[in-house]
């Protein structure tokens, strides 16, 4: 029956509900209610899509996607008190559907965020740990796989309180990935300064000018592609800190793109940020559907824009990709952040809320 719901679901078959309806409540699971949802999207059925979330297990309705959509539908079937109460208790929360509810109260986003404060002690104790001085050392090497073995090392040795402090000191030396994945390892993600750094900001900013898109979106798009690690790659062959395809760069570049010179930062920025530009001219400046081609790539963002006009965040929620759904919630929500760090208060999900998406020429 799941098989079923969610291959008929990607056809937006009509059957697709029956087989919905034959899961069991014990066998849900994040895909299914994904593709559940987006049923009810693509149908216009809010009424259907209240009385499904309201019948979910407490557990799975109290997330932070059930109750953005609860309020959804709730607004829209008339429900504007309840949806309004719903919308508060989202809008002072750190995460894409928080953003959002603060967009529809149009009030001010919280970032809920906390310094992490760290002694001169702990900070000595952790600094002059064997394992910190051999890592600290192979980064002045540039041997950097190395690095990370001995940091991965480390961690297993501390506890959490020391993990936090490990993080702080990789802060400091400016090794971001590692100070990032450090945090995320024992899940503290208040100390939002330490996970969202201004790292390679003068190279962003210049290639982001020259390009004429926004910093905070290249910035968002690079804490996604690789936490700031200018030797990042995938399986894929994306290399450097905006993952760049070698394929991608001789389009970009005729120049030898080397994967050596892709790791180059000012390289890869500026290629990066081209590539950018270039996305949103060809969707007609909507920086939204250019953050999913980043992942997904043009022609296939092109195959999901639909004939009629589709209010934006129920189209991200309806993208066929599990990967390039959850990027464009991140990339948005990272954009959004570091518009505050910057000191831009303004709410750029007011934009997203007003958006529609549809198939254009």
């Amino acid at each position: 029956a799941e098989e079923f719901a969610v291959a008929l679901s990607l056809k937006s078959h009509p059957e697709a509900r029956v087989w919905h309806d034959r899961v069991p409540v014990n066998a849900l699971n994040e895909r299914v209610l994904q593709w559940r949802l987006a049923i009810y999207l693509k149908d216009k059925d809010y009424e259907g899509l209240r009385d499904a979330i309201q019948s979910l297990p407490v557990a799975i309705r109290q997330g932070n996607q059930w109750r953005y959509w609860l309020a959804r539908a709730q607004e829209i079937t008339g429900n504007a008190l309840v949806a309004q109460q719903l919308y508060e208790d989202l809008s002072d929360e750190r995460h894409y559907y928080g953003f959002l509810a603060s967009a529809r109260l149009q009030k001010p986003v919280s970032l809920e965020h906390e310094k992490l404060e760290v002694s001169v002690v702990q900070l000595e104790q952790i600094r002059n740990h064997p394992s910190v001085q051999r890592a600290y050392e192979l980064i002045q090497l540039e041997r950097w796989v190395d690095a990370r073995r001995e940091w991965n090392h480390l961690l297993t040795q501390l506890d959490g309180e020391e993990q936090k402090v490990a993080a702080y000191l990789a802060s400091e030396w400016g090794w971001h990935d590692q100070a990032i994945w450090t945090l995320a390892q024992i899940g503290h993600f208040d100390a939002v300064g330490i996970r969202f750094p201004l790292a390679y900001k003068d190279i962003l900013g210049r290639a982001s000018q020259a390009a004429g898109i926004d910093e905070n979106w290249a910035l968002a798009i690079t804490r996604r592609e690789s936490n700031f690690r200018h030797d990042a790659y995938s399986s894929a062959g994306a290399r450097g800190l905006m993952q760049i395809l070698p394929g991608t760069a001789k389009q970009l570049d005729t120049k030898n793109n080397s994967w050596r010179r892709l790791n180059d930062p000012s390289v890869n920025v500026r290629l990066g940020t081209h590539y950018l530009s270039r996305l949103k001219h060809r969707f007609e400046n909507n920086w939204l559907l250019a953050t999913a081609s980043y992942n997904a790539g043009y022609y296939r963002v092109r195959e999901w824009l639909p004939e009629e006009p589709v209010y934006a965040d129920e189209w991200v929620e309806t993208i066929p990709y599990h990967e390039t759904r959850d990027y464009v919630k991140a990339v948005l929500s990272y954009q959004q952040i570091y518009r505050m760090l910057g000191g831009n208060e303004d709410n750029l999900f007011e934009q997203v809320v007003d958006m529609t998406i549809v198939e254009t020429e």
